[in-house]
C-alpha cells in the first residue's frame, strides 16, 4: 500500500511482480512471497509449511530477512518445524551479522529471555544487541532502550527514546506517571512541537505535539 491503494487486487499484483522476480532468483522475492504466502494474501493460500519453504530457499542465498522469519518459526514451531531455539538463535544471529535490526532485537529476546540476570553473559548479549537494533532505527528496541532509562531513573532520557520509537513507527507506551509524562513534555518542547506547561497533564496540546511530531521529516 506504498504509492498505491493497499487492495485485493494490489495484493495480487505483488504476487504476480514477486513471482517474476523469484523466477530469475531474486532471493528477497523469495521471501516477501513466504510472506504473503505465510498471511494467505494475494490469491496465495495460507500455508506456513509453503511459506517455510521459501524462507529456507531464500537464507540458503543468505537473504537476511528471511533468516529472521525462519528463525521465527524454528522459535514457534511452526510451519512443520519443531521449536529449536538453538536454530533460531543462530538464523536470528546470521541476519544480525547481515546488519538486519529486527534480527538483531529478536536475538536480543532470545538471549533476555534466557539470562537470570543482566550481568551474565545472555544478559550482557541482549543488552549490547538492543543497543545495535536501536542505534539502526529499530523502533521496538529504541522502545526498549526506553524502558531501561525508565528503571534507572533518567526520565529525561526515557523520554527521549520513546520519542525516537514513536517517530520510528513503533506503538509506544511510556509508564503512566507524572514525571514521565513532564519528562515527555520537555523532549516535546526541546524538540520544538510543544509550547504548553511541563505540568505532566497529558492534554489536547501534548496530542497536538505528538501528531505534529509524527508530521515532521
Amino acid at each position: 500500500g506504498r504509492g498505491v491503494k493497499q487492495s485485493t487486487e494490489n495484493d495480487m499484483e505483488a504476487v504476480r511482480l514477486l513471482l517474476l522476480a523469484e523466477a530469475k532468483d531474486i532471493a528477497a522475492s523469495t521471501n516477501l512471497l513466504g510472506w504473503l504466502q505465510q498471511e494467505g494474501r494475494g490469491g496465495l493460500p495460507k500455508d506456513d509449511a509453503m511459506a517455510r519453504e521459501r524462507y529456507e530457499k531464500a537464507d540458503a542465498a543468505d537473504e537476511p530477512f528471511a533468516a529472521v522469519n525462519l528463525a521465527v518459526f524454528y522459535r514457534d514451531g511452526r510451519g512443520g518445524l519443531e521449536k529449536n531455539v538453538e536454530e533460531a538463535m543462530r538464523l536470528f544471529r546470521k541476519a544480525a551479522d547481515a546488519g538486519n535490526a529486527r534480527g538483531m532485537f529478536l536475538l536480543a529476546a532470545l538471549h533476555s529471555k534466557r539470562s537470570r540476570g543482566e550481568t551474565d553473559t545472555d544478559g550482557q548479549l541482549a543488552r549490547q544487541w538492543v543497543e545495535r537494533a536501536a542505534a539502526e532505527g529499530y523502533g521496538d528496541a529504541m522502545m526498549t532502550m526506553g524502558s531501561y532509562a525508565y528503571i534507572r531513573g533518567d526520565y529525561d532520557g526515557a523520554a527521549d527514546w520513546y520519542l525516537k520509537a514513536f517517530k520510528a513507527g513503533a506503538a509506544i507506551a511510556p509508564p503512566e506517571e507524572r514525571r514521565m509524562n513532564q519528562a515527555l513534555q520537555r523532549v516535546l518542547r526541546k524538540l520544538g512541537v510543544y509550547d504548553g506547561p511541563i505540568d505532566g497533564n497529558m492534554g489536547p496540546k501534548t496530542d497536538a505535539a505528538f501528531e505534529r511530531l509524527g508530521e515532521a521529516d
